[in-house]
């Protein structure tokens, strides 16, 4: 198995080599996952080549540690920003897929009309 999915391997960036019937040798993993336990993740992927006939651990494992790190270097809730850094995220928003959540799927803005600004502020009562 690990033969033949000797191209997946290759794609995920991990070098993996046969070297007799029940030993394989990990000799490359991507920087990204440096930290995971190599020998279970590359079981797992052969556990889910066997079941699945595919596997999605390294992008999950990937995609998991990116938005983790996203997260991380967010804009807080009370940090003050300065005008220019104000207007710079809001062309980093523009330029941005799905800028319209975060995530975690909560709401990164939100377009509100001049009437709904208006009762928010209780403007003509």
């Amino acid at each position: 198995l690990v033969e033949e999915a000797a191209d997946l391997f290759d794609h995920l960036g991990l070098g993996v080599q046969r070297l007799g019937p029940a030993t394989i040798r990990i000799e490359d993993v991507p920087a990204i996952l440096s930290r995971a336990s190599h020998e279970d993740l590359v079981r797992d992927i052969l556990s889910d080549l066997v079941a699945f006939g595919t596997s999605d651990r390294i992008t999950e494992a990937r995609d998991n540690l990116l938005a983790t790190m996203a997260c991380h270097g967010s804009v807080r809730a009370n940090r003050h920003l300065t005008i220019p850094e104000m207007n710079a995220l809001l062309r980093d928003i523009e330029n941005t897929e799905r800028s319209g959540q975060c995530n975690h799927g909560r709401p990164t803005w939100t377009a509100l009309s001049i009437h709904d600004l208006d009762r928010l502020f209780l403007r003509g009562r």
